[in-house]
């Protein structure tokens, strides 16, 4: 593995390139040496996306969780959700039984002082994302947040506004994947009552995974 990957959370994505997607491989190369934004000057490291364990043939089965941006800890660690927000999500994902999933970012780099990603920032890491989600191939989207969420949905609309409901990501060849937004797993930390809105939500997932596992 290229020492430019070490530590920085991009083997699970190599190991999907091992299994066939060279695709995969490209992409990486392009998100460590991308240039499009300002975030890249002050990064640590770049922040892909991790798998919950290396895929096997339930990888059709999975969900893909999309937040925001890195954070300080995120940026050190080069891995998704590890701060203080991450470990409620994944606490979730392990409490809702979870076990093929992947995590990402809409954004794969830390803005400063963990300030919200800039309209630029976004648009400069779409394409990337937009091709993670082709090649994971998930069954099911979750949208954490304001961002991810509005970003995915083409929309300007408030997340308040947006949960609560089921909508479709349409790939390219046209395959529609059912997406749920959710409150970001930080906003439920600043505001507690929220948590159980998030429950919900993956209780909707959930209810949804079971569906495709059963066919």
């Amino acid at each position: 593995m290229p020492n430019k990957y070490m530590g920085s959370g991009l083997d699970s994505f190599v190991w999907q390139a091992e299994q066939g997607l060279g695709d995969a491989f490209r992409l990486l190369n392009e998100m460590a040496d991308c240039q499009a934004c300002p975030l890249r000057r002050g990064r640590h490291k770049v922040v892909p996306g991790q798998w919950s364990a290396r895929p096997s043939d339930s990888l059709v089965r999975t969900v893909m969780f999309i937040g925001e941006a890195p954070g300080e800890q995120e940026d050190q660690e080069g891995m998704p959700f590890v701060g203080r927000g991450g470990q409620l999500l994944r606490r979730m994902i392990k409490f809702f039984g979870f076990e093929s999933f992947y995590i990402t970012n809409v954004v794969k780099c830390r803005p400063p002082d963990n300030r919200n990603p800039t309209a630029q920032e976004i648009q400069a890491c779409n394409l990337f994302l937009k091709r993670q989600i082709k090649l994971v191939r998930p069954k099911i989207i979750c949208a954490v947040g304001k961002f991810a969420a509005q970003t995915l949905l083409g929309t300007d609309r408030p997340i308040t506004e947006l949960r609560g409901r089921v909508y479709a990501f349409t790939l390219p060849d046209g395959t529609a994947i059912p997406l749920v937004p959710t409150f970001h797993p930080a906003y439920a930390l600043r505001n507690p009552k929220q948590t159980g809105k998030i429950l919900l939500d993956f209780q909707t997932i959930h209810a949804m995974e079971v569906q495709y596992v059963q066919r």
